[in-house]
């Protein structure tokens, strides 16, 4: 076997060879420093972008297990509570279902009184109807009732007129009351006056002239009895008392002078004071008119509208003519 040398390399090759050996050098630095740079540029990118969320999201899910343990506890609590409510709402269920049958029971009663308080009420329709037939039977008797009940009152209007000019003519001072009246003060006066001429014989002035005071004021007293026509005649007897009033301290002789003529002006009496031969009074009372209803719902079998009806009658008083003393 033979062994060939290789041929000895020419300075073209060796220089070539060199110039490549610094190209790869060369490149090989710029790669290093390419590297280096991406190195220097990239780890606080890489850092930022992968190793904070890391964190973030660790402490995040840190934050939710602990929510999560929070929750789990409270649900665990409203789970208690739901249960314990849950067993009461089926105890209130079990009352409820009793109180229901008690209710359905109770209801049950009260359709059959319904039904019971039907029947009835169809009854007293019935009754009603009858009562209403009956009312319309009273009705009509009571209008006829208010026909006489306004008959009645026309004629109590009438007696009630005739009671008032009755009552006027007893109150006018010629009416015999008033007559009477006079004649009885005339009468008192003349007693007086009689009394006093017997004290006036015993020489008890003192009394005398009391009772001539007194006759004096008995006829003063009679002025607003009197008529226009008989005012004179009571004037001239009061005059003569007068008389007779000043003679107790003045004249006592004429006492009896003075006495005398009172004494016959009193017996002459007053004019025009006289009672006609007859006088027929009527005394008329006025008429009362009861009238008594007695009517219930729903009357009673057989019951009918009662009036009661009252009137007095008339009374008819004759005086005879009186002589005046």
């Amino acid at each position: 076997m033979s062994t060939q040398t290789p041929p000895p390399s020419t300075f073209g090759q060796r220089l070539f060879e060199a110039f490549m050996r610094l190209l790869r050098a060369v490149l090989l630095l710029l790669l290093l420093v390419a590297f280096g740079a991406f190195l220097f540029w990239s780890i606080p990118k890489a850092y930022n972008a992968l190793v904070l969320p890391l964190q973030e999201h660790t402490a995040r899910i840190e934050d939710l297990q602990t929510q999560q343990d929070q929750l789990s506890a409270q649900l665990i609590e409203q789970n208690a509570a739901l249960l314990q409510r849950i067993q009461e709402l089926e105890t209130a269920r079990d009352a409820d279902k009793q109180t229901i049958a008690d209710l359905q029971a109770a209801l049950e009663r009260m359709q059959s009184d319904l039904d019971a308080l039907n029947a009835s009420q169809s009854a007293s329709q019935q009754q009603l109807d009858a009562s209403l037939s009956k009312l319309d039977a009273l009705q009509a008797d009571l209008s006829a009732l208010d026909a006489q009940l306004s008959s009645l009152q026309q004629e109590v209007q009438s007696t009630q007129e005739g009671v008032t000019l009755l009552s006027d003519y007893l109150a006018s001072q010629e009416a015999p009351v008033a007559v009477l009246y006079r004649e009885v003060q005339l009468v008192k006066a003349m007693e007086l006056l009689t009394r006093s001429r017997i004290f006036l014989t015993r020489n008890d002035l003192g009394k005398a002239k009391q009772d001539v005071q007194d006759a004096y004021a008995i006829l003063n007293d009679l002025k607003t009895m009197l008529v226009p026509a008989q005012m004179d005649a009571l004037d001239a007897i009061l005059q003569r008392l007068d008389l007779v009033l000043q003679d107790f301290d003045q004249n006592p002789s004429l006492l009896q002078d003075d006495m005398e003529s009172a004494w016959r002006l009193l017996l002459a009496g007053l004019p025009e004071n006289r009672l006609p031969v007859t006088n027929d009074l009527q005394i008329v009372v006025t008429p009362s008119v009861e009238l008594s209803t007695t009517l219930e719902y729903p009357p009673e079998p057989g019951e009918t509208l009662t009036g009661t009806l009252e009137i007095t009658t008339t009374e008819s008083i004759t005086s005879e003519n009186t002589t005046t003393p």
